[in-house]
């Protein structure tokens, strides 16, 4: 008593094998491993921490030609680990989000059902308790710290909701274009020929968007290299916000 140095834990074999008709070659399990390996370890779901702690007991040979190639995923969204560990435990969440134009966050309160990434940008669909609607909200207007109401169990969500949510930004991205005169040989019209979908049509860019709040902040970026030509509305938001960079330092 009170010395388990010897002390052995059994799990039954039965309770962790894979199905008899799954089985992973060593360069499954090389692929497997490095999938996971792009996330960092505070973006892991629990189902997919408990996948890399089963992908580690197979015990199978690893691909060594592959290891080289292991990319990190850096997801620079401070309320990104607090949502997944939030959509994992099934519980509401609420935050401060600042919509477009506005200069005075809400606070939101949802249901979060899945995370996605968009255009190199994360997207949390969910259930809004103000609107009772399904809502995507996206993480860079989260304004203050995402606050789990642990007492608050989540409304649960529809089966495929991610790729639902996914479909959706792909079909705002595919609705939206905008056409733009575009510099030749500037950083600008490498990145946006680059993009998916774009047409070249009688010297300028025909480019697709999802946020146009978003995209106008990236056109800004670009100065002058880039003039939107068409549609009017995310040509006057290029222009304030030009406008509103010469009265900050101008």
């Amino acid at each position: 008593d009170g010395n388990n140095k010897s002390t052995l834990y059994r799990i039954p074999k039965g309770d962790y094998d894979l199905p008899e008709d799954v089985v992973f070659s060593s360069r499954d399990v090389a692929l497997l491993n490095l999938a996971a390996a792009v996330w960092r370890e505070g973006s892991l779901s629990r189902d997919a921490k408990t996948a890399q702690i089963k992908l580690a007991s197979l015990g199978a040979l690893v691909d060594e030609t592959l290891l080289g190639f292991a990319p990190i995923l850096s997801t620079r969204e401070p309320a990104l680990a607090t949502l997944r560990e939030a959509i994992d435990k099934s519980v509401q969440v609420s935050f401060s989000y600042l919509k477009p134009g506005e200069t005075t966050a809400i606070t939101r309160t949802i249901s979060p059902w899945a995370l996605v990434n968009h255009e190199g940008r994360w997207h949390v669909m969910g259930h809004d308790s103000q609107s009772n609607q399904e809502r995507t909200f996206l993480l860079r207007r989260i304004v203050s710290t995402v606050s789990p109401l642990g007492s608050t169990p989540a409304i649960p969500g529809p089966a495929g909701i991610a790729d639902r949510a996914l479909r959706e930004l792909h079909d705002l991205y595919e609705k939206n274009t905008a056409t733009l005169q575009v510099k030749p040989g500037t950083d600008a019209a490498s990145s946006l020929r680059a993009r998916a979908g774009t047409k070249s049509a009688e010297g300028s860019l025909v480019v697709h968007f999802t946020d146009a709040d978003v995209f106008a902040n990236e056109l800004t970026s670009w100065g002058s290299d880039v003039v939107v030509l068409d549609p009017p509305e995310l040509r006057h938001q290029v222009i304030a916000n030009l406008e509103a960079l010469v009265r900050a330092h101008g």
